[in-house]
């Protein structure tokens, strides 16, 4: 097999053979009389189990005990995770929707705030937050907007392909961030739109299927890092990777060590999991000591990390 091959499917079997987590109650300390209860879209995809890893640790260190759920991206099993904790009687949930805008899921967050439960939302929003306690988010339009500006230094013009979440919030502010950034930019044009759901393996095959229908791009915007190795996988197998972008938002630890190795042609807007979940756990204990919590906390995405700068990140892990 050709070496830059098997870089790029060493880095897709990191990224994506992750164990498959339906419960995860940790109990290491003796006496919890906090229970803090989370879920989020996937444990598929390593910028949730950073956040959780960080919120581990904080809540062992605060004698929480820690009940988190993987839905799978299946909305329905979220809702009935939902509602297993609301039974269970946990002081707090802090989620990251699978689908932003589903009422059916608005409406158990809304049913287990009744119950006196706090709710904190991270990583992406609710279509209907005023019940929420707080929501801890990244700059994801910001995301976008740099990326977008970053592109239009480096090409006069550009056809680009997005790839998408279309379910989650965040993603979509990501790609609104990009697409509005060079709308004004006729020169810069939107040639088709995949939804991949974030998903490595999803959007391998995809991005694949498009190429062999279209071969229209020569960039790609990606709504975050398992979905761009995967486009990358696609391009090495088609030997496309000659004059493409490829852009996206994490900072992951497998997506800087592909820059690291090689790649110059790839760029990743830099989140960090773990202050978000610092901030999470932080803002459930204030909300317990029944201290405010700010509605609205968004952390700054300002760097692109490239070639250029790719030294002066931790490559091993998330910043």
């Amino acid at each position: 097999m050709h070496i830059k091959s098997k870089i790029v499917w060493m880095i897709i079997f990191l990224s994506t053979s992750l164990m498959i987590y339906t419960v995860y109650t940790y109990s290491n300390v003796t006496d919890h009389s906090i229970i803090i209860g989370t879920t989020y879209m996937t444990m598929n995809n390593t910028f949730y189990e950073a956040i959780n890893s960080e919120v581990k640790k904080i809540a062992s260190q605060n004698n929480c005990k820690l009940v988190v759920r993987d839905p799978e991206l299946d909305v329905n099993k979220q809702i009935r995770q939902i509602n297993a904790m609301r039974e269970e009687g946990v002081n707090a949930i802090i989620i990251n929707p699978v689908e932003g805008n589903n009422k059916h899921l608005i409406e158990a967050l809304k049913k287990a705030k009744q119950d006196g439960i706090y709710i904190v939302v991270v990583d992406s929003q609710l279509s209907d937050s005023q019940f929420v306690d707080s929501t801890i988010v990244s700059d994801n339009y910001h995301a976008g907007v740099i990326c977008a500006q970053d592109l239009m230094k480096r090409r006069s013009q550009a056809r680009v392909l997005l790839l998408t979440h279309n379910s989650a919030n965040s993603a979509v502010d990501r790609i609104n961030g990009f697409t509005n950034t060079i709308k004004a930019h006729p020169e810069y044009q939107i040639v088709d739109r995949i939804d991949v759901l974030g998903q490595t393996e999803i959007a391998m095959p995809k991005v694949s299927q498009y190429i062999d229908e279209h071969r229209n791009f020569d960039v790609i915007m990606s709504l975050n890092d398992p979905a761009a190795l995967g486009s990358l996988a696609a391009l090495e197998e088609k030997h496309l990777n000659r004059n493409m972008l490829i852009y996206s938002v994490d900072g992951s630890p497998n997506m800087k060590k592909f820059i690291s190795d090689k790649a110059n042609h790839v760029f990743t807007a830099m989140q960090s999991p773990e202050g978000m979940a610092r901030q999470s756990v932080h803002t459930v204990l204030q909300l317990i000591k029944g201290k405010k919590a700010k509605k609205t906390i968004k952390l700054n995405v300002d760097q692109l990390i490239s070639k250029d700068n790719i030294n002066e990140y931790n490559i091993l892990g998330w910043q």
